[in-house]
């Protein structure tokens, strides 16, 4: 576990739950959520600090490179990554 873990899992299933009720999920690919469902999942338990950092950051360049996901898809990734970013910033990360 990690300081982002709960946050991850949220995550987790708020992209499975875009996948379930939006219109646009299947544009996106059923299979492409689904693995960053689980993605964000495996993120959530990792227990070395520097390791899940770049895992969040390869998510969120992910995320960013597929689509022009909707805004809000899963906010509580967008809180992750600002919180990461947060604390580089302030060296601590």
């Amino acid at each position: 576990m990690n300081q982002y873990a709960e946050l991850l899992l949220r995550s987790a299933s708020e992209v499975r739950e875009f996948l379930r009720n939006s219109p646009e999920a299947h544009s996106f690919g059923v299979v492409w959520l689904e693995s960053l469902a689980s993605r964000l999942e495996v993120a959530s338990s990792i227990g070395d600090s520097n390791t899940v950092q770049r895992e969040i950051l390869a998510i969120a360049y992910s995320i960013n490179d597929s689509a022009p996901l909707s805004s809000g898809f899963a906010p509580s990734f967008d809180i992750v990554l600002d919180a990461l970013q947060r604390s580089k910033k302030r060296g601590s990360g």
